[in-house]
């Protein structure tokens, strides 16, 4: 069977992509599918969670077995979570900030036997990823001290004298 996600973001408006996914493939495979697509660096750390039909989280599937009894991206396969359409699933990609993608299995298709095509691959798309780790807006240096109440040149003039 062929799995085909659509994943969204609440972060781009009128961002969608489908991920045609081969069922008996991992969920390692359909991270670095999206993580490919996005352009995004992989060496940071990402999650899936199963949810419920209103998006709640109930079962995490990491990249990596910080707790010491996850369940891990590059051993479990799609098909033993997923089968009906319309389970939910939310991909945490910048774990730092909280961001994710909605993921919902939007169709499940037949293998074609005779087709070449290699799994996963985007089979439909529109808009922009959000960037992967939200950047914090910089801001100007400030001097602390109104200029009128402080003269650096005369601090560290009165400083020399005390010594």
């Amino acid at each position: 069977m062929i799995f085909v996600f659509r994943v969204i973001s609440n972060e781009v408006e009128d961002f969608f992509r489908d991920v045609e996914i081969k069922s008996t493939q991992t969920f390692y495979q359909l991270h670095n599918a999206i993580q490919y697509d996005a352009d995004w660096d992989s060496s940071q750390l990402a999650t899936f969670y199963l949810t419920d039909e209103n998006w709640e989280p109930a079962q995490e599937i990491s990249l990596i077995d910080i707790s010491g009894d996850a369940l891990l991206m590059d051993k479990i396969k799609l098909d033993k979570f997923f089968g009906k359409k319309s389970q939910k699933l939310i991909y945490t990609y910048d774990v730092m900030a909280d961001r994710s993608l909605f993921i919902e299995l939007w169709k499940v298709k037949d293998e074609d036997e005779d087709s070449r095509q290699k799994y996963p691959v985007i089979s439909n798309g529109n808009g922009d990823f959000p960037s992967q780790v939200m950047l914090q807006k910089k801001q100007s240096r400030q001097n602390i001290f109104d200029e009128s109440d402080f003269d650096v040149e005369e601090s560290l003039e009165e400083g020399f004298e005390d010594n």
